[in-house]
This record gives structure tokens, sequence and C-alpha cells, in this order.
């Protein structure tokens, strides 16, 4: 949302988008896209499903592996794509530009029909290992995506540890995780990182200035393209569609290659886990499991579970 609209509505914002992201919204979306969904998959069609929704990679891409789940467990042809106007430009599939696949060439159904797959049809949450499995599968980065994933790293370093400490519009469904915490909740992870590096993830400069007041030893490194205004999403910022997608991407690959990773809940570090199966998460907010969203739910249960591999 444009930053000025947002500051006119005040304090009425959190509860729009609250009500526009609401179960019984959803849900009527996915009523309304049935009758279409219905018409395209007579006779047992392909079926393409173009995720166009104005919302953060992890997300998309949490969306599409249980889509791909579904249509496994079908048995039914299914194409995935996304032109989410975030991070592609006109019908331009991000999904085929940045991974390894073929561009969907079917005619995608509209959103509502997508909608009523993902609501009503498609499972809500799968196990953390088949997620793994089905990421690895639809997910392995594209040549130009690995270049940049390898010229980042040369630049960064190695580190075993990383930071992902997630503010702005997340705070509206998973809760803000004070700066204290966090602090708090690295400070045995981060004990013995004097004179290495630590990868740091967060889109709040405050928390920027903290850890690295507090840990004046450690080099912290991130990964961003340009500056957005404070307490902005980075991905409804100005920066372009292609630089907020590789911002994205890189931040996941390279939070994958951590060892251990102190979150806050946020669909960016859940994707990096399912690239990196022996990762050691340790996530500060701690929702309930039930209600929290594929993948971070089968996180939190792992976590629970004490199935940590580094352990």
């Amino acid at each position: 949302m444009n930053p000025a609209l947002r500051k006119a509505i005040g304090p009425l914002w959190p509860m729009l988008v609250r009500a526009r992201t609401s179960t019984p919204v959803r849900m009527a979306k996915a009523m309304a896209g049935a009758p279409a969904y219905a018409r395209a998959t007579r006779g047992g069609r392909q079926v393409t499903l173009d995720l166009d929704q104005p919302v953060g990679m992890g997300g998309l891409i949490a969306h599409a592996l249980l889509l791909h789940a579904w249509a496994e467990d079908k048995g039914s042809p299914l194409q995935v794509r996304s032109t989410s106007p975030l991070y592609a430009q006109g019908d331009e599939d991000l999904f085929a530009q940045w991974f390894v696949r073929e561009s969907a060439n079917a005619q995608p159904l509209g959103r509502l029909a997508a909608e009523h797959v993902i609501r009503t049809l498609a499972p809500q949450n799968i196990p953390l290992e088949r997620a793994e499995a089905l990421f690895a599968r639809h997910f392995a980065p594209s040549p130009h995506l690995h270049a940049l994933i390898d010229d980042v790293r040369a630049d960064v370093g190695q580190f075993e540890v990383a930071i992902h400490y997630r503010g702005t519009d997340k705070v509206l469904d998973s809760g803000r995780v004070a700066e204290q915490v966090m602090l708090d909740a690295a400070a045995p992870v981060l004990a013995g990182q004097d004179g290495r590096t630590v990868f740091l993830a967060t889109d709040d400069t405050a928390f920027v200035c903290a850890i690295r007041s507090a840990w004046p030893k450690i080099r912290f490194v991130s990964y961003d393209i340009g500056d957005v205004p404070e307490g902005q999403p980075r991905h409804f910022s100005g920066l372009s569609p292609r630089d907020k997608a590789a911002e994205a991407l890189v931040n996941i690959f390279l939070i994958a290659e951590a060892r251990i990773v102190v979150r806050s809940s946020s669909f960016l570090s859940a994707i990096a886990r399912l690239a990196n199966p022996a990762q050691h998460t340790i996530t500060i907010n701690r929702t309930l499991a039930r209600e929290s969203p594929f993948p971070e739910r089968e996180i939190l249960e792992h976590e629970d579970a004490g199935k940590d591999p580094s352990r």
C-alpha cells in the first residue's frame, strides 16, 4: 500500500489488512472461484494456476508447495506459475525466471479459481520432510540465480549463524517480537562468534544498530538492494520487481546456508529451513502450532519435538 495512503488511514490500516486476509473473506473468494475451476477441469485437462497475489516471496513459494503436494496426491497434471506484481512485470512468470523449470504454457485460471484450489482442495499443511523434498524438486535455483548467490556468498564469506528479525507488516499476523527479546534469545548463540561473520536479515534498521552495538566484535553482514523508507516492507517498496525478487531469493538461500538460525516468524526464513533440512532453527515468537501457517507450524513442531539434527 502507498505509504501516504497508509498514513492517512492511520489506526484503521491494521484492521483493514486483517479483514482482507481473514478466513471468511478468503473462503468467500474460494467459493466464487469454484464454478470456473469446475469448467476448466472437465475431461481431465491440465490446469495452470497463477499465484498473482501481492504477497511476499516466501508466501508464494509456500502456496506453490501445497499445490504441488495436492497435484501429486491427486495424480492430476498441474502447472504453477506466479505473476505477482511485487516480483514480476506484466505476464512474466517469476518462477520460470528464477528456478529450473519450464514456463507454464497453458492459459492460467483466474485468481478466484486459484483461491478455490488453495483454500478448499489443497492441503493446508504437509509434513516437513515432504515439503523439503518438494522444494528441492520444484525450486532449484536457475543458473542466473545460482551465479548471483555465488557472487554474494563470495562477498559475505563463511558463516555458521544467521539472524532473521522481521518487523514492518509481519507484526500484524504474528505479533511483534520486542527488540530486547530477540537480542536476549540470540545471546547464547552469538557468545562464541567474536571475530566471525554472522548473516543478518532484517527490515528493521533500529535492530541492525542494536545488535551491532551489543556485539561489536562480530561482523554482521546483510544483503539489501537499495534503501527503503523506515517502517515500509521491502517487498512493497519502490524497488524494481526484479530487484525485490533477487533480494528475497538471495536472502532465502543465504539464510539456508547457516547451521543455526535465530528467527522471528516469517515465510522467508521458513522457506530457507526447507532448503536446508540439517539446519537448527530457534523461533522466538511461539504462536500456537495449530494457528500457524505452513510451513511455520511444521518448523515449530520440529523444534518442540527436539528433532534438531545439529544436537
